[in-house]
């Protein structure tokens, strides 16, 4: 049995398509922990377009109280 070793790139881009911010994790953390370093969250601001991946509610209210908007797909589950 080998051994893997994984990574997951988080990058924040503008409208313009210019990297401001990123952060590099192992890939066995959560999607949404980037999410929740204040370092990363300052070069935010707006609206986060995000997979389903970022469906949280705690995390859309946490968010929304520093002046962001969390847009992501619903889960088929869920209701609109």
């Amino acid at each position: 049995m080998g051994y893997f070793f994984g990574f997951k790139l988080y990058i924040v881009i503008n409208d313009k398509g210019e990297i401001i911010g990123f952060v590099i994790t192992s890939g066995n953390v959560d999607d949404r922990q980037p999410l929740q370093d204040s370092n990363f969250l300052k070069k935010v601001a707006g609206k986060l377009f995000a997979d389903k991946g970022y469906v949280s509610k705690r995390l859309f209210e946490n968010l929304l109280v520093d002046g962001i908007q969390l847009i992501t797909e619903i889960k088929r589950n869920m209701k609109n």
